[in-house]
């Protein structure tokens, strides 16, 4: 197995574990995911979409960056420097697969 396909198996598993985590905290009487969490969402959906990327697989990584800068735009905000670093990297992947 190639190591970025590796990566993307482990990059999977650990958006999986923050999703449980997540609905575990919303699903608990009255508890509430703290927001660090919730950029962690963000984080993994960029790094699926970069091993995506790597792999040639262009749909696959557009749509995870997406899900990576909606969530950081809803969880941050759109001027976050991190939100704004997911939105560059997702327009950067959108030129270079237009070309």
């Amino acid at each position: 197995m190639d190591k970025h396909d590796l990566a993307l198996q482990h990059a999977m598993k650990a958006l999986i574990l923050i999703q449980d985590e997540i609905v575990n905290r919303m699903s608990s009487e009255g508890d509430q995911t703290p927001p660090e969490r919730l950029v962690v969402l963000s984080i993994a959906y960029h790094n699926i979409g970069v091993e995506y990327e790597f792999l040639k697989k262009y749909q696959q990584a557009l749509n995870a960056y997406k899900k990576a800068v909606i969530n950081a735009e809803t969880h941050l905000s759109a001027s976050n420097l991190m939100t704004v670093n997911m939105k560059d990297v997702y327009d950067k992947a959108i030129k270079k697969i237009a070309e």
